[in-house]
């Protein structure tokens, strides 16, 4: 598609919020939840459902500068029709703004007030709509709108959301991933790790072994796996095929499924929380896991509960240490010569024995 066909597509209407909804689909929520089916994006339990789900991205604040200032048109909501013959649009950007207007109207209908010219400002609201098209045949346009929105745009997507796009253009609209890259600002090589990863991240959450999280705890754990597969050693070592998008070697990939905390087959760590159990606490201690690996007692750590860090510093015990010994010796007169007298004249037998011994190895390096 020619991405300036879209500026062509886009007409300015006005539409009364209760034919405006929420997209159930949202990519916030791709990896928590299933797809819902278009012919039920209209069901009010549906969109009920939503609007809580949207809450949790920061509406509050939104509802706060509406209820003072209204719903100012300065930046478009984007939405398009359900299907041909619906009454409904569905948001395509702008979810949480419409989700904080629906909240207000909530709020009113609770016996809130609101100021009248801000009510009014509320119940028809400025859009543009992407014409000629549906929900369901607009994917290639929602992709755009979205992904130019938020990966570089006002509110930035998280790194799943971002390789969610990447890989719709990619797999869907049948993009390269350099032209992909470009179009959502991303750098070619980054997309190309990002888009590995959605393949891991998504075999993960597939894997009939693993009890995952059910909220948005769940992408967190994103990052990991794109610093795995920016790691030519670890792809090797975990098997990572670039013809199936898939790890092979399924029993090292449990076991940092385990370190990174969403696999516990022992239900050793259930009373805590989920970064408790993560032994790699934080994606780009990645970084240290291949020297760990390929250190029997360091990797030994890992599999018996310890963190990265602790095996990480196993790594180093071989390593040759240089030692200042002029420094070594200046500090200890600098500790002698500053004793204080008050301990001076206290010493017991034991400390005065310690000191006896420096004069004697003092006397023999002097020899």
């Amino acid at each position: 598609m020619d991405d300036g066909i879209l500026l062509k597509k886009l007409k300015p209407e006005v539409i009364e919020i209760e034919k405006l909804l929420l997209d159930a689909n949202n990519p916030r929520f791709s990896a928590v939840k299933n797809r819902v089916a278009n012919n039920r994006m209209d069901d009010e339990k549906i969109q009920g459902g939503t609007l809580t789900n949207i809450r949790k991205f920061g509406v509050d604040k939104l509802k706060d500068s509406i209820e003072n200032v209204g719903f100012l048109p300065i930046d478009r909501i984007v939405v398009v029709k359900l299907t041909d013959d619906s009454e409904f649009y569905v948001v395509i950007e702008g979810n949480r703004r419409i989700a904080a207007v629906k909240s207000i109207l909530e709020d009113i209908e609770d016996g809130k007030e609101v100021k009248e010219d801000i009510l009014n400002s509320l119940k028809q609201i400025n859009v543009l709509t992407i014409s000629d098209k549906t929900y369901e045949t607009s994917s290639d346009f929602q992709l755009l709108i979205q992904g130019l929105r938020h990966i570089s745009g006002i509110k930035q997507w998280k790194p799943y959301q971002q390789a969610r796009a990447l890989v719709s253009l990619v797999d869907e609209l049948n993009y390269n991933i350099t032209k992909a890259a470009g179009t959502l600002g991303l750098g070619r090589n980054n997309a190309s790790w990002m888009r590995k990863a959605f393949y891991a991240f998504e075999n993960m959450r597939k894997h009939e072994e693993l009890e995952l999280p059910k909220d948005e705890k769940l992408v967190s754990y994103f990052s990991y796996f794109v610093e795995v597969l920016k790691d030519v050693n670890l792809r090797q070592y975990f098997g990572w095929d670039d013809s199936i998008n898939e790890f092979s070697n399924n029993d090292e990939v449990l076991k940092l499924y385990k370190w990174i905390g969403i696999y516990d087959p022992n239900n050793e760590d259930e009373d805590r929380d989920e970064t408790q159990k993560r032994q790699i606490p934080g994606a780009l201690d990645i970084r240290k896991l291949y020297k760990v690996l390929i250190d029997d007692e360091a990797k030994g750590i890992l599999e018996v509960g310890g963190n990265i860090d602790l095996a990480y510093s196993k790594t180093n015990r071989n390593a040759v240490v240089k030692v200042d010994y002029s420094k070594v010796l200046k500090d200890m007169y600098k500790t002698l010569d500053n004793l204080p007298s008050r301990f001076v004249k206290n010493m017991n037998e034991e400390d005065k024995e310690i000191l006896t011994s420096i004069i004697e190895i003092a006397g023999e390096h002097l020899q």
